[in-house]
């Protein structure tokens, strides 16, 4: 199966390879911690999107033949579309409860990858498994893909905001087995099963997630 690698971010700027080596935001533990600052977080993540729009006009200047000239402006333009949603997405994280709940998402994401470790050398005999207790926040091992990130923060408004405009809009990964769309879609729900608690209550309770595969 083909499968495209861009863990390492590298845009060519006038010939000058520029990679973005900021890798904290990807770190689940450090994005889980209760010392993470709120406006150094958004700082960095919108540097991060702004090396995307770098990105994006690099596309812009490849040349390609004209039967093919409309089919890069529809793509180029969904990056834009993508990158500014990205941006509103990011800029939700200034309500200290939407900032709060994205920290509970990211830890909730942090245990499971934890015990899924723990257990990736199973099945045990009963009692054979590590049970030891475990500081979550030492695990630094587990880092969100940079497309992961994007995802989520790309639909955080529209599943916010009920009356958003993209809120009729379906986001769909598209990417071989392995490369972490599970995930992507998990965090994106531990973030919406907590909002719900928080936000309404009793009335949060019950099925807020519908998962097809």
């Amino acid at each position: 199966v083909w499968r495209p690698i861009f863990d390492k971010l590298e845009v060519n700027d006038r010939g000058k390879i520029k990679i973005f080596e900021n890798n904290n935001i990807f770190n689940v533990a450090y994005l889980s911690s209760n010392n993470l600052e709120k406006n150094k977080l958004i700082n960095d993540l919108n540097n991060l999107t702004n090396f995307y729009e770098d990105w994006i006009k690099n596309q812009k200047d490849i040349h390609v033949e004209n039967f093919y000239a409309d089919a890069k402006n529809r793509i180029i333009s969904k990056c834009i579309q993508s990158k500014d949603r990205i941006l509103e997405g990011i800029s939700l994280l200034k309500d200290d409860k939407v900032f709060d709940l994205f920290k509970l998402a990211n830890k909730a994401m942090l245990i499971s990858m934890v015990h899924s470790k723990r257990i990736s050398n199973g099945p045990f005999e009963l009692g054979a498994s590590n049970t030891d207790k475990f500081n979550y926040l030492d695990a630094a091992e587990f880092s969100w893909r940079p497309f992961q990130l994007a995802f989520f923060f790309q639909v955080l408004p529209s599943l916010i905001n009920e009356e958003h405009i993209d809120r009729e809009t379906v986001d769909l990964i598209w990417f071989s087995t392995g490369g972490g769309k599970t995930e992507a879609y998990l965090f994106l729900a531990a973030f919406e099963l907590l909002r719900r608690r928080l936000f309404f209550g009793k009335r949060g309770e019950g099925v807020a997630i519908i998962n097809r595969y």
